[in-house]
Formats: structure tokens, sequence, C-alpha cells
């Protein structure tokens, strides 16, 4: 037997097992929790450390800029995308729907988009019309009850139940898009029969309409210089979203026949602006209680 032929054999290498999960690795990656293997001459070399961390946030950048030219350019298209399977390339639908609201939050007017004028709330309770209250509270015993434990006059009452509804109503948003899914679940359950991806479209929805509502509100405010803002100005806003969401009905629930899917539409619309009040109507209330 040739004994200098077996000493230049190799000496089979060690099994090494992923630092995370302990499930031997295959290759430089963890085929189960995608760890890495650490390389100490690459992995500890700080000019790799830096660019690393820079395609990192390049590589987030792009998406973000990827997923906002689908979100406002192509309707339809991000929520479509998610649930063909297409997901890596884009931000979650959670994390859009998040950065959208964080940006309503902090530039959001003084305005009560988001939460029912106690007035209103008032007059529906005196005239019986549950639209308009759909609670049936009775706010003006509330305000009463309130400005005498507080020690204030109502006035003084309402000025601090706007300002802290402002505040209250930009917290919560996230409860629209699951209320509004189970209408959209009920209108599209054919072509979905589960809820997730009625859900994803409408986050996405919902987070278009605060997106251009925002972006509504700071020309009319900060740009316009307007102190108030009649009702017939959200008009074109309105058609606008109306054309964003028949285009997004189209794009992720495929095409149908004209009546069914402008039955569907309005469906769809009704059941958001039914949500809107809804949450407007509840978040007024609860703040009020909990003042």
């Amino acid at each position: 037997m040739n004994t200098g032929e077996m000493g230049n054999n190799p000496t089979p290498s060690k099994d090494v097992f992923c630092v995370s999960c302990q499930t031997q690795l295959k290759g430089d990656y963890c085929h189960h929790c995608g760890e890495k293997q650490l390389e100490p001459e690459h992995d500890f070399n700080l000019f790799y450390f830096l660019r690393e961390t820079l395609e990192q946030y390049l590589n987030f950048d792009a998406k973000v800029l990827r997923s906002f030219n689908l979100f406002f350019i192509q309707p339809g298209s991000l929520t479509l995308a998610w649930i063909q399977g297409q997901r890596k390339a884009y931000m979650k639908p959670l994390t859009l729907f998040l950065t959208v609201a964080v940006a309503v939050h902090f530039f959001l007017p003084t305005t009560n988009v988001y939460f029912e004028l106690l007035d209103e709330l008032i007059s529906g309770y005196n005239n019986g019309n549950r639209l308009q209250n759909v609670l049936g509270y009775n706010m003006a015993q509330a305000i009463q009850l309130k400005s005498q434990a507080l020690n204030i006059t109502p006035s003084e009452f309402y000025t601090l139940a706007f300002k802290k509804c402002w505040e209250s109503s930009k917290l919560y948003l996230i409860a629209i898009p699951p209320f509004w899914a189970l209408f959209i679940w009920g209108l599209y359950y054919v072509q979905h029969r589960f809820y997730l991806p009625h859900l994803v479209f409408a986050l996405h929805g919902f987070a278009f309409f605060m997106a251009i509502d925002l972006l509504f509100l700071l020309i009319m405010s900060d740009l316009l210089k307007f102190n108030s803002i009649d009702d017939l100005w959200f008009l074109p806003l309105f058609i606008g979203y109306g054309v964003y969401l028949w285009r997004s009905l189209q794009k992720v629930y495929g095409k149908i026949s004209w009546t069914w899917q402008t039955l569907k539409f309005l469906g769809a619309l009704i059941s958001l602006i039914f949500s809107i009040i809804f949450y407007r109507q509840i978040i007024t209330v609860l703040t009020v209680v909990g003042m």
C-alpha cells in the first residue's frame, strides 16, 4: 500500500451546525432559519460591515420606492403582488399602512377627519337618527356631567374634547381596515375564500385614502391657508379615490360584467364610508367617556 498517496488525501471536514437553530449546515446559509455561517476574516472586517450596512439601507430604500410606486401609480398592483407571492421586493402590507398612519399622526391638520363633532352626535340622538349616532349615545347629558365633574363650563369642555378626540382618533386607525375587510370578504368570497387577502386589500386601500386625504388637507391648510374647508371641496378627493378603488378591485379580483363590477364597487365604497363613520363615532364616544 502506498502510504504517501494516503497522506495526500484531505481530512474529512467536521459537521458544522447553525449557531441559531443547530441545524446541520450544507452551505454558507442555514436552510432552516437563514442564518449565515460566520467567516471571521470576512464578517469581522470593518469595511465589509460598513458596506453590508449601506447595502441593506439601499435595498430597504429601493423596496420603499418600488412599493410606493405601485401604491400610488398602479392601483391594486401591490396587493396582487402580495397575493401572488411576490413579497421580498416590496414593503409588508402592515408596514406600509403604519408608515402612512405615522405620517397622518404627525402631520394631519387639526380637523375632525377621523372623529365626529359632539354637536353632530347630539343632533343624531335628539332626532333619532341612528346613522348620525350609531350607538344612540346621549352626548348632551355626558357633556353636562363631565363638565360638572371637571369643574369647567360646557364650552370649555367642547374645546378640550375636540383636542382629545383629534389626538386619540389618529392612534387607532388600524381598527378600520379589519372591519372594512369583512365587507370585502363577503363581496369577493368566490375570488378568495381566505380572509387575509381581503385584509391586505383593505390595508392598502385605506392607506391610500389616508395618504391622499393628508396631502389634500396639508395643501388646503398650509399652502392655501384655508381656515375651514367646506364639504364641497372634498368632492374631487372622493371622486379620485373612487377611480382608484374601481381600478384596484379590477386588478386584484379580475374583470367581471359591468353590472356586477358596479354593484360590488358600490358595496366596497359604501362599506368603507360606513366603516369610517362608525369609527368616527366610536372614537368620539370612547374619548368623552374616558375624560
